[in-house]
């Protein structure tokens, strides 16, 4: 008797041990899948979306600072948009053009031509979103703007004009301008000879 109750107890230990490495398993297998999920959904953001916020500022400037303190305070900061710094100006105290002061000037044309009052390259921030905003003034209301931009998709204005997509200021031809300058110039001149030559004729 006390050698079955032995060999039922070992059965059982056996069982046991065979069992729970198993169950051990399969609990940490499902723990790094779930793992890998949450890991792979944080990971997956869609740049090419991303709506390009366009800061123009000048060195040292407080409010350019402000600006950015603010965007990037955001809750859609780095998920459905990016900051792009422009140097407007140099310094704020002496106003030293930067080397993006051409880009901002055409930007600030090109916006004051759709009706966009406040936008101007002689003051910053000048901060631009899209389509749909573009001003020099410090603001703190720029959520709903990068929304709609986010929504419809960004145009990315200033871009296009860096890139010479968009033309703000038109090329003159000045062709026919030069060749009319020097036909007169040309024209002159032989009318002069021909006098001074006439006047030695008559001279002698």
């Amino acid at each position: 008797m006390k050698k079955v109750l032995l060999f039922a107890l070992v059965c059982v230990l056996a069982v046991f041990m065979t069992v729970q490495p198993v169950d051990a398993k399969k609990s940490s297998t499902k723990k790094k899948t779930t793992t890998t999920t949450e890991t792979t959904k944080e990971e997956v953001v869609d740049k090419s979306k991303f709506v390009k916020v366009y800061v123009f500022e000048a060195g040292g400037c407080p409010y350019c600072e402000k600006e950015m303190e603010y965007l990037t305070s955001l809750s859609s900061y780095n998920k459905k948009f990016e900051i792009i710094t422009k140097e407007l100006y140099i310094d704020h105290v002496d106003w030293e053009h930067g080397k993006d002061y051409d880009l901002g000037y055409a930007v600030a044309t090109y916006f004051k031509r759709l009706g966009f009052s406040n936008a101007s390259y002689e003051g910053t921030p000048f901060v631009v979103i899209s389509d749909v905003y573009a001003a020099a003034t410090y603001s703190t209301d720029l959520e709903n703007y990068i929304n709609e931009a986010y929504n419809a998709g960004d145009k990315d204005i200033v871009g296009q004009i860096e890139r010479g997509e968009i033309e703000v200021f038109t090329k003159t031809n000045n062709t026919p301008v030069i060749i009319a300058i020097a036909v007169v110039l040309v024209g002159g001149i032989a009318g002069l000879a021909y006098v001074a030559t006439r006047d030695d004729k008559k001279r002698k």
